[in-house]
């Protein structure tokens, strides 16, 4: 590079000057570029117009029918979303979900495949794909999984389930999680850290379980398992729900 004196200090030339310059601004213009291009998505990922949309009632309802029939087609369980106590069912929770107002989440209860999993997973997808419900919107996390995911990596696993909104399946089935020789009931830690996400934040928890309704009513069996704080917070965080009033079908097995 060619260089001039002055006072005893090396100089670059007028020409390398413009030249280090320009480098610097074209570097300066791909940064810029680059923060457009992450910013541009981010606002895509956190509000994917072409996915989203804001619909009326009757519109959801709709798009809840073809969700259930893609649904039912995709497990092969052709028209079990169509009984008579599935529709109560879905009645309720569609009034649940779109409800402003509503602060709680949602215990359904119910028999061994009575439809319990898939109607939330359905009402997941649904909720999903409408704006005007993301304040609604849940992740899904089976309880066994939790266990086994826990046996493995410990407790930091269980830190991801105490913001936002979540469904946890199979509630009352999990094993005890094992890890370095120490046993816990990895569900009681979690609902009462989500009872305080709930207050809190206000973020919802949703809840399926095989333990019939006279086990919920029932305090003692909630506090063997769960404690005493679980079991007192049970009606204050969520809509009790039943599947299973009527005999019940195992729709996985037809």
């Amino acid at each position: 590079m060619e260089k001039k004196e002055l006072s005893g200090i090396a100089l670059p030339s007028p020409t390398a000057m413009i030249g280090m310059v320009s480098e610097r601004w074209n570097q300066k213009k791909k940064t810029e570029a680059t923060v457009e291009v992450d910013a541009a998505y981010r606002a895509k990922v956190l509000n994917p117009e072409e996915t989203y949309r804001k619909v009326s009632n009757a519109e959801a309802k709709a798009l809840w029918l073809e969700i259930a029939n893609s649904h039912t087609q995709r497990t092969k369980q052709m028209d079990y979303m169509f009984t008579d106590e599935l529709k109560e069912v879905a009645a309720k929770l569609f009034e649940i979900f779109t409800d402003p107002e509503n602060k709680k989440g949602v215990w359904l209860m119910g028999n061994v495949g009575s439809g319990k999993s898939s109607i939330l997973e359905i009402f997941r997808q649904w909720i999903f794909k409408i704006s005007n419900l993301e304040h609604n919107r849940y992740r899904m996390a089976n309880t066994h999984e939790m266990v086994s995911r826990y046996d493995m990596e410990g407790e930091e696993t269980l830190t991801m389930y105490n913001k936002g909104n979540w469904f946890f399946d199979d509630l009352g089935t999990e094993e005890t999680a094992k890890y370095y020789g120490k046993s816990v009931d990895i569900m009681r830690p979690v609902l009462e850290k989500r009872y305080l996400a709930f207050i809190q934040n206000g973020y919802k928890t949703h809840i399926t379980t095989n333990l019939p309704l006279d086990k919920i009513t029932a305090p003692e069996d909630i506090k063997r398992r769960y404690g005493s704080r679980v079991e007192s917070r049970i009606y204050e965080m969520f809509h009790l729900i039943t599947l299973g009033k009527r005999e019940s079908l195992d729709f996985r097995r037809m």
